[in-house]
């Protein structure tokens, strides 16, 4: 009997390991819901009718299984819904679904890495979050001005120089990341 007490004993001597202290994080599901409602968002904004259950569909599909890696179909499928946006322009669909698809991405990349067990901390995202702010503010600004200018009965030949500006913003920020990523 004192051997059952000793090793129970020896037992409780041990050093428990504990997680790190990661400070703030939050649950590792939050890129799985992330991907749901950005991709049920995007489709509300962009398809309808039965396009709009497939689309759902493929979202919650994304969601619950990311290794199927139909989070990028669905950005397909979006990209390819936009077409049926009315083309006069630079409309508020046209600007959230440029912005989303992006966020799409990254999000729909966390949720291939993440265990929805898991703890993140919020750290984590800062580095992401500042590369879809700075690829998305040139992207937006020279994608307006480009259709306003372009677009049919567009009247900003003014602007032309604006994007102009924009589009060496945008390479220019491009190539540095390149540099940086390929250091």
């Amino acid at each position: 009997m004192s051997g059952g007490l000793q090793a129970v004993g020896a037992a409780s001597d041990r050093p428990r390991i504990l997680p790190p202290a990661i400070g703030t994080a939050f649950p590792g599901w939050w890129a799985r819901a992330g991907v749901l409602l950005v991709g049920v968002g995007l489709a509300a904004a962009t398809v309808h009718g039965f396009w709009l259950l497939v689309a759902v569909a493929l979202a919650v599909t994304a969601a619950t299984s990311p290794h199927t890696l139909l989070a990028w179909c669905l950005a397909l499928y979006l990209g390819a819904g936009a077409l049926a946006l009315p083309h006069d322009g630079w409309t508020w669909q046209f600007a959230l679904l440029l912005l989303g698809l992006h966020v799409l991405h990254v999000v729909a990349s966390f949720s291939l890495v993440l265990p929805p067990s898991g703890r993140v901390a919020r750290g984590v995202v800062a580095a992401p979050l500042r590369r879809v702010l700075a690829v998305q503010i040139p992207v937006q600004v020279f994608a307006a001005v480009v259709l306003v200018t372009l677009a049919p009965g567009g009247d900003g030949p003014h602007l032309r120089p604006v994007a102009l500006v924009a589009g060496g913003v945008l390479v220019v920020g491009v190539v540095l990341l390149v540099w940086r990523w390929r250091r």
